[in-house]
């Protein structure tokens, strides 16, 4: 398991989820956020073929 607090910004949450794939073999993703404030997140996940559970 893997936490990390970043900005609601494209650039961080990009870098973020290259570091992610950098660090694991295969990576899951679990968003505990609902809303528009998760969205962002969600949609670039979705842009890199990642599904969150």
């Amino acid at each position: 398991m893997w936490s990390k607090k970043i900005v609601n910004d494209e650039a961080a949450t990009l870098d973020t989820i290259g570091e992610a794939f950098a660090l694991a073999q295969a990576v899951e993703w679990a968003v505990d956020i609902a809303g528009t404030s998760s969205a962002l997140l969600l949609t670039l996940l979705a842009a890199h073929g990642a599904k969150p559970v």
